[in-house]
């Protein structure tokens, strides 16, 4: 199996269950999940979340045409 799931720009941190970890240039972390249904496997698009550097903003969201701000 090899999942070509990998950007350009990103290297592989670690696995754990279905979460895939990658880590991009500018030190951001994406985290990918995948899901298997009925014999096929495929990246859970909706699922998947960026972890990268701020002030404690939340966007949920597209991340050009993002829907909601939060802080915490």
């Amino acid at each position: 199996m090899k999942l070509n799931i990998m950007k350009k720009d990103e290297s592989f941190i670690g696995i754990y269950g279905n979460k895939i970890a990658l880590k991009n240039k500018k030190g951001e972390i994406r985290i990918v999940s995948i899901v298997l249904e009925e014999d096929v496997i495929r990246v859970d698009n909706d699922a998947e979340v960026t972890i990268g550097f701020g002030n404690g903003e939340v966007i949920v969201g597209d991340m050009d045409d993002s829907i909601e701000v939060t802080t915490f």
